[in-house]
């Protein structure tokens, strides 16, 4: 294994891009930026990463060369274009052993496609460090080294239950409770901070749109108008939008066996109660529209795989949404 060729890998990109920025920051304080050479997935330029692989760039003692997208990546926004992948990773496996040791590779691939004769050759010949996503006691864990002592465990909890397992939402949220802190001089936080704080800011808009889609599907298409100005990714609407949608399909399913506590409800959910009560409160309105819910939530299953297969284009995503909500008119 070499300490020089390395692979950032895995689904939690939040924890491979902190790992990245680690590693840069470091390479930088020591020996400069001027070795310091990023190629983008969408921008990679053969010659260019030939010169910075094997000879470092102008004066550089060091040179500290990442490419995203190798070995070939299955996720959709760091996917290598066909034509560059070849020549590049040929070049790459044919080199691997004349890379000057004073010069790092990282490869950033977060779902690699294990099948590929570049992922067999670059697992064995170069140091993975792959990334999972945190999941229970980690996210808590989290979310506690953030706040330090603003927070405690059970209040770290409610954050993640507020926020849900996204590190870089589960970070924001942090930082918004820090600058709350600062300004109004809090050594410690209470539910209500949060609440006021996280969940007023976070959830309220998405709960305006999903009350609006069961009740007023026109109302709810002119808050997804809004909200396209908002969001700056669309799979993090997406997102927001399948966890709430799983959490009424699950409420309806419990209904439909009699459980009616909300207690039970979270508990059998693994959800936060506060955020089951919410929602339970209108179980009657969802009885009613119990058909369109399991619809709409497979028909944006089905407009993801669409996106990320490339079968309907991404810039078509709200227009769509907006006609998936159409259905509940009537």
């Amino acid at each position: 294994m070499s300490d020089t060729k390395l692979i950032f890998t895995g689904e939690s990109h939040y924890q491979v891009h902190e790992a990245l920025d680690y590693r840069k920051n470091g390479f930088v304080t020591k020996y400069g930026s001027e070795g310091l050479h990023v190629f983008r997935h969408d921008e990679l330029d053969l010659s260019m990463i030939q010169s910075c692989v094997m000879w470092g760039w102008f004066f550089a003692a060091k040179s500290l060369t990442i490419i995203y997208g190798l070995p070939r990546d299955n996720t959709g926004t760091n996917k290598v274009k066909a034509s560059d992948v070849e020549h590049i990773e040929s070049f790459l496996m044919e080199s691997r052993d004349h890379i000057p040791s004073d010069n790092i590779v990282i490869l950033v691939s977060y779902k690699p496609d294990k099948r590929t004769k570049s992922w067999k050759f670059f697992s064995k010949n170069s140091t993975i460090k792959e990334f999972k996503p945190k999941k229970g006691r980690d996210l808590t864990l989290f979310v506690t080294k953030k706040l330090w002592s603003l927070v405690t465990t059970a209040q770290a909890e409610y954050i993640v239950a507020l926020v849900w397992d996204n590190l870089y939402n589960l970070s924001h949220e942090s930082e918004k409770l820090l600058l709350y802190a600062a300004y109004h001089k809090l050594e410690k936080l209470t539910n209500d901070h949060i609440t006021q704080v996280v969940y007023a800011q976070w959830e309220w808009d998405n709960f305006k749109i999903l009350d609006k889609i069961f009740t007023d599907p026109t109302k709810a298409i002119a808050l997804i108008h809004e909200a396209k100005h908002e969001w700056t990714d669309m799979f993090l609407f997406s997102g927001m939008l399948y966890r709430w949608l799983k959490l009424i399909i699950g409420m309806l399913d419990l209904d439909a066996a009699w459980v009616t506590s909300s207690k039970e409800i979270s508990s059998t959910l693994k959800l936060h109660p506060f955020a089951v009560a919410k929602q339970h409160s209108k179980i009657k309105t969802f009885r009613t529209q119990d058909k369109k819910i399991r619809e709409f939530y497979h028909s944006l299953l089905q407009l993801d795989r669409d996106i990320k297969s490339g079968r309907y284009p991404a810039d078509g995503y709200w227009v769509r949404i907006k006609s998936m909500v159409h259905g509940f008119e009537g």
